[in-house]
């Protein structure tokens, strides 16, 4: 979080009208032709910045880090979008909604598609970072696969020490889509 605040500070300082910085990352994906050589891809995340945010003030901006195309290729088949909402009880009459608040809910959905008609991927999991001061509210998880089979209450994947969890939304066949929905409690550490 503080790296964040350091990048918005000074993309701010240099365009006080700044709507969103850029962020370089490395992703590892499982190399499925050599599963001891990972595949590792250099993506940008987009975080938006709130015109009013302040970075000297903490909890000011509300961040929802929506990663950019997983398969940056130009002729890249696979899409993963992922967004957030506030879905706490009386949210909707708050002055502000751009400041989570201990104790909210943020539910997330990510969708991943294929788009290269003919094609198949199986077993597609799905990892995602939970950034610090969330928590995961067990059994709130729903996949829905490809062929529109909904799952809930099922114990998620999930590893402590790097606070990712995990979905296996089964085979995505071309032109098909399957998504993931959980729901997470802004913690006090946040």
């Amino acid at each position: 979080q503080k790296e964040l605040d350091r990048i918005i500070k000074e993309a701010k300082e240099d365009n006080p009208n700044v709507t969103e910085v850029k962020i370089p990352v490395k992703i590892e994906t499982d190399n499925p032709d050599d599963p001891d050589n990972p595949i590792i891809r250099d993506v940008i995340i987009t975080v938006p910045v709130n015109p009013i945010t302040d970075p000297d003030i903490p909890d000011d901006h509300d961040l929802v880090i929506i990663p950019d195309d997983v398969d940056p290729r130009e002729d890249g088949d696979i899409t993963t979008t992922k967004s957030a909402k506030n879905v706490t009880e009386g949210y909707e009459n708050r002055g502000n909604k751009n400041i989570a608040q201990v104790g909210d809910t943020i539910r997330y959905t990510i969708e991943v598609s294929n788009s290269h008609l003919g094609s198949a991927f199986y077993d597609v999991l799905i990892k995602d970072p939970l950034p610090e001061g969330l928590g995961y509210k067990p059994g709130t998880a729903v996949i829905t696969t490809a062929d529109g089979t909904v799952y809930k209450n099922f114990e998620v994947d999930f590893n402590e020490e790097t606070r990712t969890i995990g979905f296996c939304v089964g085979d995505l066949y071309g032109n098909q889509k399957a998504t993931v929905t959980f729901d997470c409690t802004v913690l006090p550490e946040a």
